[in-house]
């Protein structure tokens, strides 16, 4: 996620509304859409897979009439075979998993800090500390930096899972 595209001044603080949306909207969009692309992979393989395996005894039926059968099953049951292989070696239910999971992190911290409420409300925070409002932001960006480096922490720990399966 590169800043590129944004008019954002960076050599001045962020002040919400730019946090808001230059963080932590476009991280919570990411996940949500590596999620979504995570399950849709998931959903497409699981569905070949069953069909395919199902399709292997409906076949064999026809071996008697089609001796060329026994090739087309032979690929369809290899195919079944390597659908397995890439759902195990993608780990796309784990990722869709943690990318909604990180999503919706952000989005409630998100909401929480908008409507002022558990954790983010005026009680919370020391008057005597000055500016309440960045107090406030200050408790929004170290929840949702530790949120996105605990989720940066987990996706590294499933690629060395995926690279020690690849061996």
């Amino acid at each position: 996620m590169s800043g590129s595209d944004s008019s954002i001044d960076y050599s001045q603080p962020l002040d919400a509304q730019n946090y808001l949306i230059e963080r932590l909207d476009k991280q919570q969009k990411y996940h949500s859409d590596a999620s979504g692309k995570a399950k849709s992979y998931l959903m497409y393989f699981r569905v070949s897979e069953i069909v395919l395996a199902a399709l292997i005894p409906v076949l064999t039926l026809l071996l008697k009439n089609c001796p060329w059968m026994a090739f087309v099953i032979a690929l369809v049951g290899a195919s079944v075979a390597i659908l397995a292989g890439l759902l195990a070696f993608g780990n796309y239910q784990q990722l869709s998993v943690t990318h909604r999971n990180t999503s919706e992190l952000l989005k409630t911290e998100k909401f929480k800090f908008l409507t002022q409420c558990d954790g983010y409300c005026d009680a919370d925070f020391d008057q005597a500390k000055g500016d309440i409002d960045k107090q406030r932001l200050c408790k929004l960006v170290k929840k949702v930096e530790s949120i996105l480096s605990a989720e940066h922490s987990n996706w590294t720990k499933i690629k060395q899972q995926q690279a020690k399966k690849g061996k």
